[in-house]
This record gives structure tokens, C-alpha cells and sequence, in this order.
């Protein structure tokens, strides 16, 4: 899963999101009742943070991805964006497909002046379908997956 491209054109840079060993979308077991409650209280896997690297076409790392959501570039630039639309992936099994507003920008490379980010092109990192309950509590898990991601600028 690690044959990522990045391109330059159309005003857009495209990174296709690649996972590594230790690269994944983070879950974490949680009640869904509150503690007052525990005679019909129950657990559930819910999203936490991605984890990932991202790389080029000949497979270099370029940058990675974390919690904010945030993609930091290895020239030290980052764009941390919030979603403003979502919609299923055509794959069940895959993440959904995500639309993103960058709500800060730091740096002078490549992530300098995106404006938005699509999310597309996803395969898995749908919650684990392992049982959650008391006994796993508070504990994360990853579950791989990938993703093309578009960074786009505005024109100049």
C-alpha cells in the first residue's frame, strides 16, 4: 500500500495517503451510557485520530498525517483542516469520502496556502469489528486504510 503520488498542476497538490505498520485510523472502546447506568449501558468502537505517512511516487516519505486533523510536510508545513461535508465511500468497508476546510496554515512548503482537501479513494479503516466491552475499555486499536488525499490552493 505504499505506491503514492504526488502531483503539481491544476493549482492542486495530490498525495495519495500511505499506511505503514504503525499507520492507521485509531479507535478507542468507550461506553455509550453513562457510568450511572451500568445495567443498560453498553461499548462501541469510536474514531480517535489517523496515524499515517505520507509518500511520494518513489515511495519517500513526504510528510505525515495525525490528530487535528493535520498533514505536516517534512519542509516543516502544515495545514490543519475541519470537515464541511462527508459522503459514504463506494466501498462499504472504506472510511467515507470527506470534503475539508483548512482552518490554519503554517510554514512556507508545500502546505503553505491550501485553501480545502478532498478525502477520496478510500480503502477500510472502518472500526474494528472485534467485540468492545468492559474489559476493553479506554484501549485504542488501528485499522489500516488508504486514501488519496487533494490539497488545493487558490489561484493566483
Amino acid at each position: 500500500m505504499s505506491t503514492q503520488t504526488v502531483k503539481l498542476g491544476a493549482r492542486a497538490i495530490r498525495l495519495r495517503l500511505g499506511i505503514a505498520l504503525v499507520a492507521a485510523s485509531l479507535s478507542a472502546c468507550v461506553s455509550t451510557h453513562p457510568a450511572a447506568a451500568p445495567d443498560v449501558g453498553g461499548f462501541a468502537w469510536v474514531f480517535t485520530a489517523p496515524k499515517a505517512e505520507l509518500r511520494d511516487v518513489t515511495g519517500k516519505v513526504v510528510g505525515r498525517h495525525y490528530g487535528g486533523p493535520t498533514w505536516e510536510a517534512t519542509d516543516g508545513s502544515k495545514v490543519l483542516g475541519t470537515v464541511v461535508a462527508q459522503d459514504a465511500a463506494p466501498d462499504e468497508q472504506a472510511i467515507a469520502w470527506l470534503l475539508l476546510r483548512a482552518t490554519s496554515n503554517s510554514g512556507t512548503g508545500m502546505f503553505a496556502n491550501v485553501t480545502s482537501i478532498q478525502r477520496i479513494h478510500t480503502k477500510g479503516g472502518k472500526p474494528p469489528t472485534q467485540a468492545c466491552g468492559a474489559a476493553q475499555l479506554n484501549q485504542q486499536i488501528g485499522t489500516a486504510y488508504t486514501a488519496e488525499y487533494v490539497f488545493y490552493v487558490a489561484a493566483s
